[in-house]
C-alpha cells in the first residue's frame, strides 16, 4: 500500500510541476503575442524626419499600418537641476507611439504623447539614480540643454530618457509597423519599403509573427499525453482490459489536445508549398531563414530585441521543463506499474 501511495504521491508531484511551467509558459507567449504586435525594420541608411512624416500621413490614409521611428543615443548625460546630480543614460528620440518602441509598463504618471515637445518619460532605474525614489511625476530633468517634464516612470528594457520633441533636422534608424493581420506582415514591409525607395538598406524583423510561430509548441503538451493514451488504449483493446474510464481519459485528453491546437496552431500560407511537387520549398525556405539568422546575429540588440529573445528563452525553458515533466510522469507509471506486478500488485 505504501508503494501504490509513493507512485501516485511522485505522479502528481511531476503532474503538478508539469502543469506548473505549462502555465508559465502560455502566460509568457500570451503576453509576448500581445506586446509585440509590430514588424521591426532596421536601416543602414537613416531617414529624415521629414520623411517619417511624410510616411505617416501616407499610411494613415490607407489605414493598413502605423508607423513609428525611433532612434537611440547611446551615452546622454541627464540632469536633475534641483541638486545637480547627473548620470549617463541613453536616450531614446521617438516619432509615433512609444509602446511601439518597446513593451512598457507604466509604474506612474501618464503615457508620453507623439506630440509633447516638453515631456518626457524616465526608466525606474533613471528615476531612481537622479531623485533617490521612483515618484517623481511632474518633477524637471535636463538633457542635451533642454528642460523636460517627466510625465510618467516606466519598466522596461529601455534604460534612460524618452522623448518625443523630434526636429526637422533629426534622423532615424529604426521603424516600427503595426498592423492588425501579421499574417503578411513581411509582403507589406517589403511593399512599404519599394514604395518608400529603401527596400536595399533594411532588414526586417517579424516579431509578431515569430511569437504566433513559436505559440504551436504548446500544442506538445496536450499531445504528449494524447499519444501515450492512444497507444495505451491500443494495447488494452488487444488484451480486453479496456475500460469505460479509459475511454473518457482518452476523450479528454483528445478534447483538450483539440481545443489547444484550435486555439494555438498557426501554420501560415508562406510554409506550406504551393505544389507537392515543390521539392526545393523548404530548403529555400530553410536558406532563407538562415541568411536572416546571420543579418539579425551582426545588428545591434536595441530593447526590444533584447526583450523578445529573453521572452522567448523564457518560453522555450519552461515549455521544455513542462514537457521533461510530462516524460518523467509516463517513465514513473510505466516502470511503477512493472515493479508492483512483479509484486502482485497492481497500479
Amino acid at each position: 500500500m505504501k508503494e501504490i501511495i509513493r507512485v501516485y504521491g511522485r505522479s502528481l508531484l511531476f503532474f503538478l510541476l508539469a502543469l506548473l511551467f505549462f502555465a508559465k509558459s502560455l502566460s509568457v507567449i500570451q503576453k509576448l503575442s500581445k506586446d509585440f504586435p509590430t514588424i521591426g525594420i532596421r536601416l543602414s541608411s537613416a531617414v529624415t524626419n521629414q520623411m517619417v512624416g511624410k510616411m505617416q500621413e501616407t499610411e494613415a490614409g490607407d489605414q493598413i499600418l502605423t508607423v513609428t521611428a525611433y532612434s537611440v543615443i547611446k551615452t546622454c548625460t541627464i540632469t536633475e537641476p534641483g541638486t545637480g546630480r547627473s548620470i549617463k543614460e541613453e536616450k531614446v528620440l521617438c516619432n509615433g507611439n512609444i509602446a511601439d518602441v518597446c513593451p512598457v509598463t507604466l509604474i506612474e504618471g501618464n503615457m508620453l504623447l507623439p506630440d509633447d515637445e516638453y515631456g518626457c518619460m524616465l526608466s525606474e532605474d533613471t528615476a531612481y539614480s537622479l531623485f533617490g525614489t521612483i515618484h517623481v511625476t511632474g518633477a524637471k530633468v535636463v538633457c542635451q540643454d533642454k528642460t523636460y517634464l517627466v510625465r510618467g516612470i516606466i519598466e522596461s528594457e529601455l534604460t534612460g530618457i524618452l522623448c518625443c520633441d523630434a526636429k526637422d533636422g533629426d534622423q532615424f534608424q529604426n521603424l516600427q509597423l503595426s498592423m492588425s493581420d501579421l499574417s503578411e506582415g513581411r509582403d507589406i514591409a517589403e511593399q512599404f519599403l519599394l514604395r518608400y525607395g529603401i527596400m536595399e538598406e533594411a532588414v526586417v524583423t517579424e516579431y509578431g509573427f515569430f511569437a504566433r510561430l513559436l505559440k504551436n509548441g504548446l500544442i506538445l503538451w496536450p499531445a504528449v499525453f494524447f499519444v501515450y493514451l492512444l497507444f495505451k488504449a491500443r494495447k488494452q483493446i488487444k488484451s480486453h482490459a479496456f475500460l469505460p474510464w479509459n475511454a473518457a481519459g482518452l476523450c479528454l485528453a483528445m478534447a483538450v489536445f483539440a481545443i489547444v491546437l484550435w486555439k494555438c496552431g498557426y501554420i501560415p500560407m508562406r510554409l506550406i508549398p504551393t505544389k507537392w511537387s515543390d521539392f526545393s520549398f523548404f530548403r529555400s525556405l530553410l536558406k532563407k531563414a538562415a541568411v536572416h539568422r546571420k543579418e539579425l546575429a551582426y545588428m545591434t540588440p536595441y530593447a526590444a530585441d533584447i526583450q523578445f529573445r529573453n521572452q522567448c528563452r523564457i518560453y522555450m525553458v519552461t515549455l521544455g521543463l513542462s514537457i521533461i515533466f510530462q516524460a518523467a510522469i509516463l517513465l514513473e507509471r510505466t516502470a511503477s506499474k512493472t515493479t508492483l506486478q512483479v509484486k502482485g500488485k497492481i497500479v
